[in-house]
């Protein structure tokens, strides 16, 4: 069971943690990372959003008809929301 009075200071949390990531652990998040992958579409993804329609299901159609995967689409269209949401 746990004791909710139990703390402890950053010094005792730093003397027991790793401060640093292992190499293997590293090389995997790299590869599962879908930043690297946003950071190569965000272009793509501005073009699609300049491309004049007249409805959503236009802006559906350009999406379908290019090669970004949908749910690059929909984190992309997350982080403009984000953004926009703390201006």
């Amino acid at each position: 069971m746990l004791n909710p009075n139990y703390q402890r200071t950053v010094e005792e949390l730093r003397k027991l943690a790793s401060m640093f990531w292992p190499s293997e652990l590293s090389r995997q998040e790299a590869e599962l990372s879908i930043i690297p992958k946003l950071i190569e579409t965000q272009d793509q993804f501005i073009a699609i959003l300049s491309v004049d329609v007249s409805s959503l299901e236009g802006l559906f159609q350009i999406v379908n008809s290019s090669n970004m995967l949908a749910n690059l689409f929909l984190k992309l269209v997350h982080i403009v929301i984000v953004q926009w949401h703390f201006l």
